[in-house]
């Protein structure tokens, strides 16, 4: 459980899935997203979708706010 946690607690963007049949190349590893899945990225990660998704993203911080 702690590597989840320590994975939200660096998490800069959350897409969540309305509707989805989607791969992403992330790493070089393919990481495949349906219906109702969550995907979390880390700060300036490079990825590539192949497939088609309707989704929410979530950016945090949002608007680029400084602290």
């Amino acid at each position: 459980m702690k590597k989840l946690q320590e994975k939200l607690v660096k998490c800069i963007q959350q897409i969540y899935f309305i509707s989805a049949d989607v791969s992403f190349i992330i790493d070089n590893q393919k990481v495949h997203c349906d219906s109702g899945d969550v995907l979390y990225l880390d700060k300036n990660t490079i990825y590539s979708a192949e497939g088609d998704f309707e989704a929410v993203t979530i950016n945090v911080p949002a608007f680029g706010v400084k602290k």
